[in-house]
């Protein structure tokens, strides 16, 4: 009986986290300077394409040497975050559904497989990480917790454009909580500009 009650009070001290683990701060509106979004101009290849020294392309993944072009990707964010070390975040992908707008960052691949995720709808947002880890501990659950987040966007008709533009900062906690009650916290941040098509 002292062990399920013990468990009881564990799960609802995480539906309590996640409960709170979602902010609704106003959308700002602002230019966004040029000298900011020079990153457009520049591109990677796929991770999983290498170019070998003969002009042709591989397939890392399949192994496959690739005829021809491969398609250059264009980069449409300039974030960085310290979250595993700290590295840069070089991609935004723009959607809309009804509504709702999301933006969604993601890139180094295959070091790094982590999300964040900013959601707009009408002139409120919600910033959410999604933090990848190899391995975690059984019994461990982890938590993000946003603590402060500020969202500017360079148009007031963000809903209808075709191309989203702004600049992000969020600071997070990660929370894990273990089955004997303990929990540690720790404070990342996720911050830079953007300039996406929306789809």
């Amino acid at each position: 009986m002292k062990q399920l009650l013990v468990f009881v009070n564990w799960m609802l001290m995480i539906s309590s986290s996640l409960a709170q683990s979602k902010t609704s701060p106003t959308v700002a509106i602002g230019k966004i300077p040029d000298s900011q979004l020079t990153f457009v101009e520049k591109w990677a290849y796929p991770w999983h394409i290498i170019k070998i020294k003969d002009g042709r392309f591989e397939d890392t993944e399949s192994g496959k040497i690739i005829k021809g072009k491969v398609a250059r990707l264009y980069f449409t964010a300039n974030c960085q975050t310290d979250v595993q070390g700290g590295y840069s975040i070089r991609y935004c992908y723009a959607s809309k559904n009804k509504d709702t707008i999301r933006l969604n960052f993601a890139d180094g691949l295959p070091a790094y497989a982590n999300e964040f995720n900013i959601y707009i709808e009408k002139d409120r947002f919600s910033f959410e990480p999604k933090i990848i880890y190899p391995q975690l501990t059984p019994n461990e659950k982890l938590i993000y917790k946003p603590i402060s987040s500020k969202l500017i966007l360079d148009h007031n008709n963000y809903k209808t454009i075709k191309v989203i533009t702004g600049y992000i900062n969020a600071v997070f906690e990660e929370i894990t909580y273990s089955s004997n009650k303990t929990q540690t916290a720790k404070k990342y941040y996720f911050r830079g500009y953007f300039k996406a098509p929306v789809k």
